[in-house]
């Protein structure tokens, strides 16, 4: 969900990059989502043959339930901003490496 709350309207493709997932453990994780009716699926408008993974209402608005959770870790983490910065940087690094 994280995924799609940073970029929505992806391709399934796009979004095994990005989450570092096979594609059929993300089909099964995105079809438990459809189901729940936070995500839909639809026709790629240039490749008829791709599905592009577009968020729902229900979908966006459970980014608004769910913020306090990402609150309540940066708190306790304690990490200044920059830190935090950096931290994202090297992991981004680190799984640009193993790829």
């Amino acid at each position: 969900m994280m995924s799609l709350w940073n970029k929505d309207g992806v391709f399934i493709k796009d979004l095994t990059t990005q989450t570092l997932l096979d594609a059929a453990t993300l089909t099964a994780i995105l079809k438990k989502l459809n189901n729940k009716g936070f995500l839909q699926y639809e026709r790629s408008p240039k490749d008829k043959r791709a599905k592009v993974v577009i968020l729902t209402e229900t979908g966006k608005n459970l980014r608004l339930k769910t913020s306090h959770i990402f609150t309540n870790m940066e708190c306790r983490v304690e990490l200044t901003k920059e830190s935090q910065k950096q931290l994202i940087s090297t992991c981004h690094e680190i799984l640009e490496n193993l790829s």
